[in-house]
């Protein structure tokens, strides 16, 4: 009798045919399958979400885990982290600059920027970005901009933003840079419009914006401080009209070509509106101590709607012939619920002059043609909201767009939706 012992050391003393022993060998032509990295990007992407919502300070506790796996893991969880960076303060700032100066140090041959390539866009306030400001010249690849100037006045604005911007120049840092968002801003001026395009030439998207610091939520004291330090309403003051101010402004931002859409938070209505807005709320028993918002002010709204319409759609076509690549164009109103009285025709002749001409009430002056109109063509006008009398409808969000239309040589304006908006 053969034991169960025996039979077993002799089949593992026996040689393994050539035919297995090839087949169990590893053949470099036929490589085991690898996820692709855009996939494991994308799915790190998706895993990532719940984290990207929150604070940059809280959320990367939750990108360590997917940094520990594998090196591959780590570069693509940091690059998605710091893809989209708001800061909050200083602390935060020096916290994550340093994160991403260790990370370069770790594999300094990769790129000539390092990881500060993965920071794609950047919000911060004005006192944030200006401590210790030659962090900004290492963004080489930033392309989205945002800087809240709440804290900055009149006099301090074009020092700091000079400052500022002198290390994203694009010769030095910052050659990608397609979109700017300057809000809380003392004053919008020819000024600042020629720093902006002189330092960054590729923008698509300028905002800038004066209007969210009039408290108008605050007592007549905080009221009357924020209108003192803000140059909310440049008419009449520092420009005689708005076709005036248009020119100046359209002029100064010429070198930006590629510029598509564009937000001027300033009011075209004359800077005595809000004065004067103050004697209709002193008699206002309801808000008695408080500012009634200037947009539910029927007084205010019944005496300059009439007039503030018609400027808007005005400097809007001026914008519209001097930045040939413009789509948008936007401005702080009060007006922007009202669907107006009046269509401005314009007609633009051989020598770029323009003749104007208010048409017949009852008409809507939300577009503007470069030409006349044809009777027949009425699709576009559709949702223009034309009214005999207007509804009064407060628009709390202060704004009214533009949408620039060509065709053919012709320019058409009208007043767009965001959905229009959103579209472009």
């Amino acid at each position: 009798m053969v034991s169960r012992t025996s039979s077993l050391l002799r089949a593992r003393s026996r040689p393994i045919p050539n035919k297995l022993l090839r087949s169990s060998t590893f053949d470099a032509r036929f490589p085991s399958p690898r996820v692709p990295h855009e996939l494991i990007d994308h799915i790190l992407g998706f895993a990532l979400l719940p984290a990207l919502d929150t604070p940059k300070s809280l959320e990367f506790s939750s990108v360590v885990p997917f940094t520990l796996v594998s090196a591959g893991f780590r570069q693509i969880a940091l690059r998605r982290f710091f893809r989209d960076i708001a800061l909050t303060c200083t602390t935060q700032w020096t916290m994550l600059f340093n994160l991403l100066e260790a990370e370069a140090n770790r594999t300094p041959g990769r790129t000539s920027s390092g990881s500060f390539a993965w920071v794609k866009s950047l919000t911060a306030s004005s006192n944030v970005l200006s401590y210790k400001p030659i962090r900004l010249s290492y963004l080489s690849y930033l392309r989205v901009l945002s800087i809240d100037l709440a804290r900055e006045g009149l006099s301090t604005q074009h020092p700091l933003l000079s400052s500022l911007f002198s290390y994203l120049e694009p010769t030095n840092a910052c050659p990608n840079l397609t979109s700017l968002k300057l809000s809380n801003l003392p004053r919008v001026d020819v000024l600042l419009l020629r720093l902006i395009a002189k330092q960054f030439p590729r923008l698509t998207d300028l905002y800038l914006s004066c209007t969210e610091r009039i408290a108008f939520e605050c007592c007549w004291a905080c009221f009357e401080d924020s209108l003192s330090c803000t140059t909310h309403s440049p008419i009449p003051d520092n420009y005689s009209d708005a076709a005036t101010m248009a020119e100046a402004f359209a002029s100064a931002l010429k070198p930006l070509t590629p510029l598509k859409h564009l937000h001027l938070g300033i009011f075209l209505s004359d800077e005595r509106l809000l004065y004067s807005h103050i004697a209709h709320s002193i008699g206002d028993g309801e808000h008695l101590g408080m500012v009634a918002n200037s947009f539910i002010c029927k007084a205010c709204f019944d005496k300059a709607v009439h007039t503030v319409r018609p400027l808007e759609v005005a400097a809007s076509i001026i914008f519209g012939q001097q930045l040939k690549a413009l789509k948008t164009i936007g401005w702080s109103s009060f007006f922007s619920s009202d669907p107006g009285h009046t269509r401005l025709h314009q007609h633009i002749n051989s020598d770029d002059t323009v003749d104007e001409q208010i048409a017949p009430a009852g008409k809507s002056q939300d577009e503007v043609s470069c030409s006349d109109e044809d009777p027949n063509d009425d699709d576009d006008d559709a949702d223009d909201g034309v009214a005999q009398a207007p509804e009064f409808a407060p628009d709390i969000d202060l704004k009214t767009t533009f949408r620039i239309m060509r065709s053919d040589g012709r320019i058409r304006v009208r007043r767009a939706s965001w959905r229009d908006v959103e579209d472009l």
